[in-house]
């Protein structure tokens, strides 16, 4: 049985729609990076599993997690879903943890509430600390998030979603709070933990790159639809991605000007009846503006796309 299951998910805010009919499988363990331009639904998707939308937006489709309808859990059991099945990483750590609180009493904060052993869990969290090579843990556990750096804080916030061993890591940009230099290491460590305890990982980044080092698949979202789910070492279809990963700069040679995606991006407010792409792609066939294609196979990848249609004959 999948560990989620999400299917025609539709949101919308203020009566503005931001993602549309989206739907996806997870496996236990698995690890999903969400990649797409700034607008395209990423966050929100997080948001809308993890049932932290705000109570104005109106959300459509079902979410199934490890067997549970996440949209008819109330009370007790949402607060159980969101302290031990599904845990949040937050893209800025600043306004995720109360100014106010020591970090030691963030960390343990939903385990005083469950009533778990304070002792033990202090234990582990200074272990994950020093895992995600934050020295000195036990002095860092009595100060207050303003006496750490933006890097120190974003590893304090990913070290409290791995604490409880969630079945589900839901990461809203980790690392933007990271220099370069360090935020392989630090996912290199996040990733190595989350493996240890068969924790499900949801990555949404902005970077393919990162996507593609350490996610299983990646999920391609443009105008708040899915344009294609591939597996990180399988050929790319949408012309939409191969656009991405062909901005990526190249480390070996000198440009004087970067590949980038003709255009602006749309919001899904502004997608018409075809391909929400259809005037940024490069290869646009004319059915392409009136109808917008199905999700189909394509060998292991689920693509979103006329001309894969078209070349299946």
């Amino acid at each position: 049985m999948n560990l989620l299951t999400v299917d025609d998910l539709s949101v919308d805010l203020a009566g503005v729609p931001v993602l549309r009919e989206v739907g996806f499988t997870m496996a236990h363990g698995e690890a999903l990076g969400v990649v797409g331009e700034s607008g395209s639904g990423k966050s929100i998707t997080l948001r809308a599993l993890a049932r932290l939308l705000p109570d104005s937006a109106r959300q459509t489709g079902t979410i199934t997690f490890d067997g549970k309808d996440v949209s008819k859990l109330r009370g007790a059991a949402l607060r159980e879903f969101r302290r031990h099945e599904v845990s949040f990483v937050f893209q800025d750590p600043r306004s995720a943890i109360n100014p106010i609180q020591r970090i030691g009493d963030f960390l343990l904060e939903s385990v005083r509430d469950a009533g778990e052993d304070v002792s033990a869990v202090r234990t582990q969290s200074l272990q994950l600390l020093r895992r995600m090579g934050i020295d000195d843990a036990e002095r860092r556990m009595t100060q207050y998030p303003f006496e750490l750096s933006g890097g120190l804080l974003q590893r304090v916030m990913i070290a409290s979603g791995l604490l409880p061993r969630p079945k589900l890591l839901l990461a809203d940009e980790p690392t933007t709070a990271l220099d370069v230099t360090t935020q392989s290491d630090v996912l290199a460590l996040a990733d190595e933990l989350r493996r240890e305890q068969d924790t499900a990982l949801i990555f949404v980044t902005h970077d393919i790159d990162l996507a593609l080092a350490i996610c299983d698949r990646v999920l391609v979202l443009y105008a708040g639809r899915v344009l294609e789910i591939s597996p990180s070492q399988a050929a790319v279809s949408h012309p939409y991605t191969k656009g991405l990963l062909d901005s990526r700069p190249p480390i070996d040679t000198r440009l004087d000007r970067l590949p980038s995606i003709e255009g602006t991006p749309i919001a899904a407010a502004e997608a018409g009846s075809g391909c929400p792409f259809v005037f940024r792609c490069p290869v646009a066939l004319p059915q392409c503006r009136d109808s917008l294609p199905d999700l189909v196979e394509h060998g292991p990848t689920l693509v979103r796309c006329h001309l894969v249609e078209a070349s299946r004959g």
